[in-house]
């Protein structure tokens, strides 16, 4: 099965669609992709870096992007980086309003991601499910195997939590030493509420999420 990345992506993030795709039957192909930034099968994924999106948000460019990603059943799009940090003049409330028209109007899965590893991650976990979901329809299993690095597990673990952005998943994966493992057993709403910026609400909202 052959995951497609478009061939003017960086080299740097095939490597890393390669190895957390490892003992998989997903083979990551870099080949010209006239929609999407990543194509496997009847799934799209555009990849925006947070400047691209905001910039594509101002000229209008996300616009046409999206009508093209109409062509697939499976729409998603990543952005690498904070939309509300690029300094660029938009205020957050059309940033806001543009992610939740994507959203619900559109039908498109939005993630966000600090890195390329942890993109690659993504793109994983998004295959994944679906290649899950398609296989117990079909009650053929197929097994899926990812190499662990534990930090990126850790961040993409907590960026899926509502009310934690970037800045907050840095601070507490580095409080369980970036280890899945210190992190599973550690945490708790007294030592989340040492971390700056996280109070009693936001504490308790990620025990939930975590559980």
């Amino acid at each position: 099965m052959i995951l497609k990345l478009d061939s003017r992506e960086s080299d740097e993030l095939l490597a890393d669609l390669i190895i957390a795709f490892d003992q998989t039957a997903v083979v990551p192909e870099k080949e010209f992709l006239e929609t999407g930034d990543i194509v496997f099968d009847n799934i799209v994924i555009e990849r925006k870096e947070a400047n691209d999106f905001v910039s594509s948000i101002i000229d209008g460019r996300i616009k046409e992007q999206v009508e093209k990603m109409k062509g697939f059943p499976f729409r998603y799009i990543i952005i690498e980086g904070n939309p509300f940090e690029t300094g660029r003049d938009l205020s957050p409330n059309c940033i806001i309003g543009k992610m939740t028209s994507l959203i619900i109007k559109h039908k498109i899965g939005l993630f966000y991601v600090n890195n390329l590893k942890q993109l690659a991650y993504c793109v994983f976990s998004i295959i994944n499910k679906h290649l899950n979901l398609e296989s117990q329809i079909n009650e053929t299993p197929v097994k899926v195997h990812l190499k662990e690095d534990h930090n990126d597990i850790v961040m993409a673990m907590i960026l899926q939590i509502p009310g934690v952005g970037p800045v907050k998943a840095k601070d507490i994966s580095n409080k369980y030493n970036n280890s899945l493992k210190d992190f599973v057993n550690n945490v708790s709403n007294e030592s989340l509420e040492e971390i700056d910026g996280i109070g009693k609400i936001l504490s308790k909202k990620i025990i939930e999420q975590i559980k």
